[in-house]
């Protein structure tokens, strides 16, 4: 199994500027992630959403509790299939 891995996401905001965020994924099963400790890339506060689970089902990103697609299981399920990235803050 894989060693946990950090990932740096765009998230779309409603009538609201785009968040770029970190977080901490764990590989738990084939295609099943646990996502932690959600943040702004410019700052660490409370994390903005507590632990998920998204997993892949044909090719879509959805919430293990529900089996729902999302914005959120999507832009998470698009930076676990492009690979760890660490974002330069300066």
């Amino acid at each position: 199994m894989m060693p946990p891995f950090t990932i740096v996401f765009n998230f779309h905001v409603p009538e609201g500027p785009d968040l770029v965020l970190r977080a901490i994924v764990e590989p738990l099963l084939k295609n099943m992630y646990r996502i932690k400790e959600v943040y702004p890339v410019n700052r660490r506060t409370n994390a903005l959403v507590p632990p998920v689970q998204v997993k892949q089902i044909k090719g879509c990103w959805v919430h293990t509790d529900s089996g729902k697609q999302t914005a959120l299981s999507t832009a998470i399920g698009f930076a676990i299939e492009h690979g760890p990235m660490e974002l330069a803050i300066g």
